[in-house]
């Protein structure tokens, strides 16, 4: 498996983390959810005792009770999961309680695709790849020109001077130096030199493709990650939207259905289309959050944000 990047690793950590606060509220939802059905069953089953109400509603309401206990277990199952998740990333035997973090909302701040991609590191390193493989190329093109040696030698001969010297029989010590120029031209070397030369240009041009497509893939990457911020940001205000409408129609409907005007499938209803809306607009809120670690991830920000 691949080592993490730094900032793969903190875009997972923050993901990881807003998912977990998510799931605390959807959780916590739908336990109240789970409460007010609970309550109903209770006003049904005595109402059915009075001879209010029919045994039929009592099998309704409980019906969905246990719809809805079915969907707070699913949910505890994934907040545990994700928690020992966000545990092990973090290498910690257990994680603690999360603190809540600001939710609001904000559109991305204006930045440059072509500068952000190329102040990537991704797109730097490519760069470098590019160029150095340009030198491994210049570097093969030499091999078919002459090498040139040069060697040189200094030291002293030291002995006794010969009868031509006037100190004959003296021990002195004389300089010496010896210098050689060597060219050497392969003529024929069985196509080695124009093998290394083919594979360093094949090599810069994978480098040049890998660039160019480094460069696309970011772009591209940046402009939805930016339409992703845009389109949680009207998800969340259309959820919230929808959240206050159901919860104002929950409670007409719960006075309608205390005053006889409407069947308990009324009220189930408006109860579960409240409860999907809620359940909504907390995915939509820690939904902005994500899509803003993605684009930090991108621009190689997230130890900033």
């Amino acid at each position: 498996v691949a080592e993490l990047s730094e900032e793969q690793l903190i875009y997972n950590v923050k993901t990881l983390y807003v998912n977990i606060l998510a799931l605390q509220h959807q959780l916590s939802a739908q336990q109240s959810y789970v409460k007010a059905l609970k309550a109903l069953l209770a006003d049904l089953q005595h109402e059915v005792k009075l001879g209010k109400k029919a045994r039929i509603d009592i099998l309704k309401a409980a019906a969905d009770l246990e719809k809805a206990r079915a969907q707070k277990s699913r949910i505890n199952s994934n907040l545990t999961i994700v928690r020992a998740t966000l545990a092990g990333l973090l290498n910690l035997s257990v994680l603690p309680d999360l603190e809540e973090v600001p939710t609001v909302p904000k559109p991305s701040k204006a930045f440059n695709t072509e500068i952000a991609v190329k102040n990537s590191g991704r797109y730097q390193y490519a760069v470098m790849e590019v160029a150095k493989n340009a030198k491994q190329v210049e570097k093969s093109k030499s091999a078919y020109y002459p090498q040139v040696t040069f060697n040189a030698f200094y030291g002293q001969n030291f002995g006794p001077n010969d009868s031509s010297n006037r100190y004959s029989g003296d021990w002195n010590n004389q300089e010496i130096w010896q210098t050689v120029v060597t060219l050497t031209w392969n003529i024929f070397d069985f196509g080695a030199r124009k093998s290394v030369a083919q594979k360093a240009r094949i090599q810069k041009k994978q480098s040049e493709k890998k660039k160019q497509t480094t460069a696309l893939e970011l772009k591209t990457a940046l402009i939805e990650a930016r339409t992703q911020i845009q389109t949680a940001i009207k998800e969340y205000e259309s959820a919230g939207a929808e959240e206050k409408m159901t919860r104002e129609t929950e409670t007409i409907e719960r006075v309608r259905f205390d005053n006889g005007a409407i069947s308990v499938n009324d009220l189930l209803y408006a109860q579960a289309r409240h409860q999907q809306a809620t359940a909504r607009l907390i995915s939509a809120r820690y939904a902005c959050l994500s899509a803003r670690f993605y684009l930090d991830y991108l621009l190689e920000k997230g130890k900033q944000a």
